[in-house]
């Protein structure tokens, strides 16, 4: 029989071979919803109706580790359930990505009403999520139409068997052995079979070289793509003069890897390390092959193996040389599919040979060196991480000439620009008084404080403060302006986070244009939730078009859309692009998303509605699908995150449902337009 851990708080069973499991606390912490109380040697979560509830189960305080799902095969719950109707729980287990949710993985169970029943459930595709799992962190979360009790006696772990262990989880193309679905690749004959199916049609439109408009305003004809204002309107042109929506996916290319080393027993079966697999792997191992590619952007540490199962499908399907064949089709896909972008971390090699436009992460390209200029990472009140101290008298140095490798794109007329930062937090700075002790820029906004008031008196009555003296202000550090800070106070604080954001943006747009003055700047991919203004107004006099990557729609409605970007607008007064968005998928193949996780058919019809929201509304130019492949049931190796994003799924088949549903936006997404195409509207 397997080892056993019990984590029990009652005696609900008698028999001789519990008395001799482990005992070990487990204490259940609320995160919403729930009021949890630890009473005698049960649990009880009590929870409200129509609420979202999430509770985490933890050791206890002497380190015991609670909850070693790495070893698990299934989880028995020992419970009474107090209610009117069941309720579905889903619970979560986190790998250690750099953000939780990333590397998730879950397992859905229904609690029915009763006074003591058990639940068993499977635990063995916890084990496919990134790294060690966090042996603290199981939990829960529900919603439920009414009120209820849930009772916990006790949690069983059965330990995982040696077979079980090596039973693999993921077969030789990269997807879950143990589910089916239609258009699951079963051979290498079925990959070939693909390889071999004509290129599909592009979509039957009205369409110039770089997928601009032909029925639209006409514009005068350029080198390169450009923004037209006029009379308060913006427009993206093509070079040869027709007005322009950007559409596409990001991250078109073939390198998409997951992490081998430590883990080995997850896979069925891997392609050759060397031979006409060679560059599906990538390694530091010292004797490694020139000739074997590195992937920089998934290197995640020295010694440690990553393989690219969607590159191995490529190459089986294909055979050799695959690069050109896959390329053809990958453009055939996108222009059949209404799409007319490469967007961000695509492929650059593919993108420079091509005949699509595209964009650039210039701080990906050109690497962006802050060292000794950024916040300790360990900072709990500043909340930038990429954005230097822009007033230390090294940062102007260490931007001016950063880009200078850029002067080879100075005259692509597919290119569209750059964008600089991707997902920076800026919507969590709202204060100088964040600013880390040591920085420069703090020290400055003291000093400015200083010139203005001269005395602490002064700016007391100013601001409505109670300082009692300068350097009592300059020790003074909180997330937040003081409390009750005047309006005068406050203009004070927003006009240094103005300063401060103009500083860094205007050193950013100078570097661009010093090495390539003919591309537009798209701005730094800020997260949806928007900043502070003074951070907008600071930025928007340096960018050409905004930059939105889109990913809390999970809490919003399409009939939010509207406003929510006419807001954003309204801030900034620039062109809007939706730089990344996506719905994932949950089925067979892909086993847990994250957040809405709709069905095929639902997916793609949130996928429709979205996109054609965002194209409706007149100053959004472009909107970017992240991304073009699926990411690894096994995670990815940045960071485990392992969701279903793709327009196309890890063996190169193309998920059809979302495809024709983007598919009908990109038709349409001109006309619906109509004659006010690229209108942003009256100032």
């Amino acid at each position: 029989m397997a080892n056993e851990i019990f984590h029990c708080f009652s005696d609900i069973n008698n028999e001789a071979k519990m008395a001799t499991m482990p005992l070990q606390h487990l204490y259940a912490i609320p995160v919403r919803g729930v009021t949890v109380r630890h009473c005698g040697n049960a649990i009880h979560l009590q929870y409200p109706a129509g609420v979202q509830c999430d509770v985490i189960f933890r050791s206890n305080n002497e380190g015991d580790v609670a909850l070693p799902l790495l070893h698990t095969a299934k989880i028995e719950y020992y419970v009474a359930h107090n209610a009117e109707q069941p309720v579905r729980i889903r619970a979560r287990a986190r790998g250690a990505g750099w953000l939780g949710s990333h590397a998730e993985m879950h397992e859905y169970f229904e609690l029915p009403v009763a006074e003591l029943t058990t639940i068993v459930t499977d635990a063995s595709t916890f084990r496919l999520c990134q790294d060690t799992l966090m042996a603290d962190h199981l939990r829960w979360d529900w919603r439920s139409a009414s009120p209820g009790e849930v009772i916990i006696y006790g949690i069983r772990l059965h330990e995982i068997t040696a077979t079980e262990f090596f039973s693999p989880h993921v077969d030789r193309y990269g997807q879950p052995v143990a589910t089916s679905w239609s258009g699951k690749v079963g051979n290498d004959a079925e990959l070939v079979a693909d390889g071999l199916t004509p290129l599909p049609t592009p979509l039957a439109a009205s369409r110039d070289c770089f997928g601009g408009w032909l029925d639209g305003q006409q514009f005068e004809a350029g080198a390169l793509f450009r923004l037209e204002a006029e009379d308060s309107r913006w427009w993206l042109v093509t070079p040869d003069g027709n007005p322009f929506l950007s559409f596409g996916p990001a991250c078109v290319g073939t390198v998409t890897a997951t992490r081998v080393s430590g883990r080995e027993e997850i896979f069925a079966d891997l392609p050759p390390y060397l031979g006409e697999f060679r560059n599906c792997w990538t390694s530091e191992w010292k004797d490694r092959p020139a000739d074997i590619e590195l992937f920089p952007q998934y290197a995640y540490a020295c010694g440690q193996d990553v393989v690219n199962f969607y590159r191995a499908n490529i190459i089986k399907k294909y055979g050799q040389p695959w690069r050109e064949r896959w390329a053809e089709e990958t453009a055939a896909r996108l222009q059949s599919w209404g799409m007319n972008t490469l967007a961000n971390w695509s492929d650059l090699e593919y993108a420079c040979g091509g005949d699509i436009p595209y964009l650039i992460p210039a701080d990906r390209v050109c690497p962006l060196d802050f060292t000794g200029l950024l916040a300790d990472p360990h900072d709990t009140i500043f909340p930038l991480r990429q954005t230097p101290d822009v007033f230390h008298a090294d940062f102007l140095d260490r931007v001016v000439s950063a880009f200078t490798q850029l002067t080879q794109y100075v005259d692509d007329k597919f290119l569209l620009g750059y964008f600089v930062q991707n997902e920076e937090t800026w919507c969590l700075w709202n204060s100088p008084f964040a600013l880390p002790t040591h920085w420069e820029s703090r020290r400055l906004f003291f000093a400015k404080l200083i010139d203005k008031y001269r005395t602490i008196e002064q700016l007391n009555i100013a601001w409505g403060t109670g300082f009692r003296s300068f350097a009592h202000l300059a020790h003074y550090r909180r997330e937040v302006n003081p409390p009750g800070l005047s309006e005068v106070g406050t203009d004070d604080c927003d006009s240094f986070m103005r300063r401060y954001t103009a500083r860094y943006f205007s050193a950013i747009r100078a570097a661009l244009q010093a090495a390539d003055p003919n591309h537009l700047f798209w701005g730094c991919r800020f997260l949806a939730l928007r900043p502070h203004q003074a951070i907008l107004d600071g930025c928007s006099p340096y960018i050409d078009i905004l930059s939105i990557n889109w990913y809390i729609w999970h809490h919003q409605t399409l009939a939010d859309v509207p406003s929510f970007l006419t807001g954003w607008y309204e801030a900034v007064k620039r062109p809007i692009v939706i730089s990344e968005y996506s719905f994932d998928l949950t089925d067979a193949r892909l086993l847990g998303g994250r957040w809405l996780s709709p069905d095929a058919a639902v997916r793609a019809q949130l996928s429709h509605d979205f996109t054609q929201a965002c194209f409706d509304l007149p100053f959004v130019r472009g909107c970017h699908w992240f991304q073009y492949i699926d990411e690894m049931v096994t995670g990815r190796d940045l960071d485990g995150e392992r969701q279903g994003f793709g327009l196309v799924d890890i063996t190169d088949r193309p998920h059809t449902e979302l495809v024709s549903a983007l598919r009908e936006v990109g038709r349409n997404m001109y006309t619906r337009h109509g004659s006010d195409i690229g209108c942003c509207g009256q100032e």
